[in-house]
C-alpha cells in the first residue's frame, strides 16, 4: 500500500471513530450559519465526521463503480417514491403555516432523510470486515459509556441533590441547545426520550447480546464479563431515570423478544451452563461452586431489573398508569387521554386521516404539518391543554405526526410505506438468520440486531425524525452482519475462526 493510501485509510478511520464517539450528542449548538440548522432541534455532532467520510470515501467509491448492498434497494425505492410524490404535491402546494412554506419544509425533510441515509451508508462502507466491526463496537460503547456516566451524574443530582444543577447545566449547554431538565435525565442529548432511544436501540442491545451469546465485547481475557454486566446495569438504571415510558416499554419488549429467540432454542446448553458444566476432569465441588455463581449472576441481573421497575413504579405513578389503565384499552381515546399521551394520539389520528385522504402518494415528505389540524378529531380541541396551546393563533409551533410509521403513510402513501417496511422486514429476516449461525460473532450481531429492530419499531411510535443517527447505525450494523455471514461472499465466515480479509474497494454486494 502506498503512503498516500495508508494516510487516507488512517484519516478515514479517524473520522469514523469521531463519528462513533459523538453519537450521543444530538443537538450540538455550534454549527456554521450557512448550514441552516438554526431552527432544527436535531443537530448531531456526528454530521462533521459524516461529511468528511462522504467526501473522502463514499464519493470516490461511487466514482470507481462501487455498488450498494441489494438489501438497500427497497429503501432507495422509498426515497424515489417520496421524491416523486413530493414534487407532484408541490405543483399545488398547501398554504403557508406559521412562517413555514411547503418548499422549505420539503427541502428540510429530504435533508433529514439524506442525513439518515448518510449515516447508514457510511456504516455499511466502513464495517467491511469482522475485525472492523469488533473495533467499531468498542469505540461506540466507549462513547455511549461517557453519555451514560454523564447521565449517572444527572441522576445523582436528582436523587442525592449533588452535584448542583448550575455547574452541570453550564457543561450541558456546551454540547446541547437545550438546558438540562429538572426532574429527568437527558444524557448528552436534547431531551430524555432521545437519550432513552440511544440506550434501548444501541447500548443495551449490544451489551445484552454480548452477555447472552458469550461474546466478550470488552477485555476478552477476563473470565467473567464484569464490565459488560456493570455497564448494562448502569445503563438500565439511567434509562429508568429518564422517565421515558416509551423507552422502558421498548427495552422490555426488545429484551423479551431477544431472550426468547436466543434462549429457547438452546435451553439445554444454558441449563448445563447454569449447572456448572465445563472442561472434563473438573472436580464436582468446583462445578457446583461454578454453577452456584452462574445461577446467582443470572438471578442477580433479573432481580436488579425487577427491582428497578418496582422502584420506578413506587417513585413515579406516571409509569404505573401504563398497566393500571389497561382496562380502558377497549376505548383507546380514553386510555391515551388518561395516560397523558392525548396530544401524541390526537396527532397520530390526524396523520392517519391525511393518509386516508391521500392513500397512494401521500401529501409529500415534510408536508403533513400543513394539513394536520384539518384532520384532528373533535375531542382534541377541548380535552387536552397542550393541544389547546398548540392550536392557539399565538403559537408558532409547527405540528408533526410524532409517529414515524403513520408519518410514512401520510407523507409517502401506501407505496412508500410498503417499501420502507420491506427494508425493515429484510433486516429483521437477516437478524434472525444471523442468530442461527455457528459463528459466535454472527450470533452476537444477530441478537443485537434483533433487539435493536424491535426497539426501533417501538420507538418509532413516539419519534418521527429521520435525522437521529441511532436507528441508522443500528440497522447498518445488522446489514453489515448480513453482508459478511449470510450473503454468498460471506459463506466462508460461518466458522469460529477469523474471517478472510475483505477488500474495501470491491463492490459491497454484486
Amino acid at each position: 500500500m502506498r503512503g498516500g493510501d495508508r494516510l487516507l485509510d488512517r484519516l478515514r478511520w479517524l473520522a469514523w471513530v469521531c463519528l462513533l464517539l459523538s453519537l450521543p450528542i444530538t443537538s450540538f449548538p455550534f454549527f456554521p450559519s450557512f448550514a441552516a440548522l438554526g431552527e432544527t432541534l436535531v443537530r448531531p455532532l456526528g454530521l462533521y465526521p459524516l461529511v468528511v467520510l462522504l467526501l473522502i470515501d463514499w464519493i470516490p467509491y461511487v466514482l470507481r463503480g462501487g455498488r450498494l448492498p441489494r438489501i438497500l434497494l427497497p429503501l432507495l425505492g422509498f426515497a424515489l417514491v417520496a421524491l416523486v410524490g413530493t414534487l407532484l404535491n408541490l405543483l399545488q402546494p398547501s398554504l403557508p403555516l406559521r412562517g413555514q412554506i411547503p418548499v422549505a419544509r420539503a427541502f428540510r425533510a429530504f435533508g433529514t432523510l439524506g442525513l439518515g441515509l448518510g449515516f447508514l451508508l457510511v456504516t455499511i462502507r466502513m464495517l467491511d470486515s469482522k475485525a472492523k466491526i469488533a473495533a467499531s463496537l468498542r469505540w461506540l460503547v466507549l462513547g455511549m459509556a461517557v453519555a451514560v456516566s454523564w447521565g449517572l451524574l444527572q441522576g445523582s443530582r436528582l436523587l442525592l441533590r449533588w452535584p448542583h444543577y448550575a455547574p452541570l447545566n453550564a457543561i450541558q449547554r456546551l454540547i446541547s441547545v437545550q438546558d438540562m431538565q429538572l426532574y429527568r435525565v437527558t444524557g448528552l442529548s436534547y431531551e430524555p426520550s432521545w437519550f432513552a432511544d440511544q440506550l434501548v436501540v444501541l447500548v443495551l442491545p449490544i451489551l445484552l447480546a454480548a452477555l447472552v451469546t458469550g461474546y466478550r465485547l470488552i477485555l476478552p481475557r477476563l473470565r467473567v464479563p464484569v464490565l459488560e454486566i456493570a455497564l448494562s446495569l448502569v445503563s438500565l438504571a439511567v434509562l429508568v431515570l429518564t422517565y421515558s415510558r416509551g423507552g422502558v416499554l421498548a427495552f422490555g419488549l426488545s429484551a423479551g423478544v431477544g431472550m426468547l429467540v436466543m434462549v429457547l432454542p438452546r435451553w439445554r446448553e444454558i441449563l448445563a451452563w447454569l449447572r456448572g458444566s465445563g472442561p472434563e476432569g473438573v472436580p464436582r465441588g468446583a462445578r457446583m461452586r461454578r454453577g452456584l455463581l452462574r445461577s446467582a449472576l443470572v438471578l442477580g441481573l433479573a432481580g436488579s431489573a425487577v427491582s428497578l421497575v418496582a422502584w420506578l413504579a413506587l417513585r413515579n405513578q406516571y409509569f404505573t398508569l401504563l398497566w393500571t389503565l389497561l382496562g380502558r384499552l377497549s376505548n383507546p381515546t380514553s386510555y391515551f387521554l388518561q395516560l397523558g399521551a392525548g396530544t401524541r394520539f390526537a396527532l397520530a389520528v390526524a396523520a392517519w386521516g391525511i393518509f386516508s385522504s391521500h392513500p397512494w402518494l401521500g401529501v409529500g415528505l415534510g408536508q403533513s404539518g400543513f394539513t394536520i389540524f384539518q384532520h384532528l378529531p373533535g375531542w382534541a380541541y377541548d380535552r387536552i391543554a397542550e393541544m389547546t396551546l398548540m392550536l392557539s393563533p399565538a403559537s408558532w409551533t409547527f405540528p408533526n405526526p410524532k409517529n414515524l410509521w403513520i408519518r410514512l403513510l401520510a407523507e409517502t402513501g401506501l407505496p412508500g410505506a410498503l417499501l420502507f417496511a420491506a427494508f425493515m422486514l429484510l433486516t429483521l429476516a437477516g437478524a434472525l438468520a444471523l442468530t442461527t449461525r455457528k459463528d459466535r460473532f454472527a450470533r452476537f450481531l444477530g441478537a443485537a440486531g434483533l433487539m435493536s429492530w424491535v426497539a426501533v419499531v417501538v420507538e418509532g411510535l413516539s419519534l418521527d425524525s429521520f435525522a437521529l443517527p441511532t436507528m441508522w447505525i443500528a440497522l447498518g450494523l445488522t446489514v453489515c452482519g448480513i453482508r459478511l455471514f449470510i450473503d454468498r461472499c460471506g459463506e466462508a465466515l460461518d466458522t469460529e475462526g477469523a474471517p478472510p480479509p475483505v477488500s474495501g474497494d470491491r463492490p459491497l454486494l454484486q
